[in-house]
């Protein structure tokens, strides 16, 4: 049965009322539960009270409250998980679930307005996961001006994204004074197939830092012809 039916059964029954309602339970287990099945149904309207269990302190309703908004998905859900964000720090599930739930242009937008620390390193990974070529000019600009935190991300999520022309400004990067930009910038080349960075990154394999020249051979290594 399609999920519009199923959601219509569940609201006609008056079913949906009571699980939204429960979404307030005193027990943890009833509002993970309620909130699990919140999202199984896509109930847009129930995202207010999913987002406010975004604040337990509970693991188990916090992981159902964010899985729940990223199948609701929209801009209303994403902006509760970047809220959450801006409040509770970088979490994997939270940006994972933010990287589901944002319609288009929503992370791009979010990307170049004023953030709070932890928000925009999430803004960039959401960014790299959904593989979005538009999401590419706001990372190259992360890239550029952002903090040290930023500018790492932003090389990593270009190479997931495989932004082919983000290749010259990452290239730069293998020459920054921060270790962790050198070995970020190694990573997203090797990810991107930089065939052009080969001599840049034999470079590296004398850097003064382990971490880097171990990132410079591995990226070497992937671009071996198979």
């Amino acid at each position: 049965m399609p999920v519009q039916r199923l959601v219509f059964a569940f609201k006609r029954s008056g079913t949906a009322d009571r699980v939204v309602e429960r979404l307030a339970a005193k027990s943890p287990q009833q509002r993970a539960r309620s909130a699990r099945v919140v999202g199984a149904l896509q109930l847009t309207e129930a995202v207010p009270w999913v987002a406010a269990l975004l604040e337990s302190r509970d693991r188990a309703v916090l992981d159902a409250a964010a899985r729940a908004l990223g199948k609701i998905a929209g801009a209303r859900s994403a902006t509760a998980l970047v809220l959450a964000i801006q409040r509770r720090g970088l979490s994997r599930r939270l940006v994972a679930e933010l990287a589901r739930a944002a319609p288009d242009l929503f992370v791009e937008v979010a990307l170049t307005e004023p953030q709070r620390p932890a928000v925009r390193p999430a803004l960039a990974i959401a960014a790299g996961l959904r593989r979005r070529q538009t999401a590419v000019a706001p990372l190259i600009g992360l890239l550029e001006h952002g903090s040290r935190r930023e500018r790492v991300i932003a090389c990593r999520a270009l190479g997931w994204i495989g932004s082919g022309t983000a290749v010259p400004i990452i290239k730069g990067a293998l020459i920054d004074r921060d270790w962790k930009i050198r070995m970020s910038a190694a990573k997203a080349l090797g990810a991107l197939h930089a065939q052009d960075a080969k001599d840049d990154l034999k470079y590296l394999q004398i850097d003064r830092n382990a971490r880097v020249r171990k990132a410079a051979t591995q990226a070497l290594y992937r671009l071996k012809p198979r």
